[in-house]
């Protein structure tokens, strides 16, 4: 049996309400979007096939689920939490920049770029323990 208080909390992590991104900490969530959306978007990731997007993709929204569930509960430990997550996404970024960069500067076929393998090479070594486990990390019953 879940008490009520368990159904209530697994339904406020289940529907996020505006008004809990009107908040420092919300804000520091729509960073956490915004960030995931940039990294999405990227040319080299939307029309190159350097990482598996779907894996990352996945990755991506975990991101941006616990961002979210984060930025409601906000407070001293939430606004930590979120600034861990985007250090995180930052780390994940400059990797998506540099490819990026090197894609859309490339003179050859993309396979054929040293350039390209290498910063695709660091952006799938980073994807590979990407993001690290937060200390308190959602277990797999509280995201269903």
């Amino acid at each position: 049996m879940t008490s009520q208080r368990e159904v209530l909390r697994r339904l406020h992590h289940s529907y996020v309400i505006s008004r809990d991104l009107r908040s420092p900490e919300g804000e520091l969530a729509v960073q956490v979007m915004e960030g995931c959306l940039a990294i999405e978007r990227s040319r080299a990731i939307k029309g190159g096939t350097f990482v598996d997007r779907w894996d990352m993709g996945q990755k991506l929204t975990e991101l941006r689920w616990r961002a979210l569930v984060v930025a409601a509960e906000r407070g001293d430990h939430a606004r930590a939490q979120l600034l861990t997550q985007l250090g995180q996404l930052e780390v994940l970024a400059v990797a998506i920049r540099e490819l990026d960069t090197v894609f859309r500067r490339r003179e050859s076929a993309p396979s054929k770029d040293p350039r390209i393998a290498g910063a695709a090479h660091a952006v799938k070594a980073v994807l590979q323990h990407w993001p690290p486990s937060p200390a308190g990390a959602f277990t797999a019953s509280e995201q269903h």
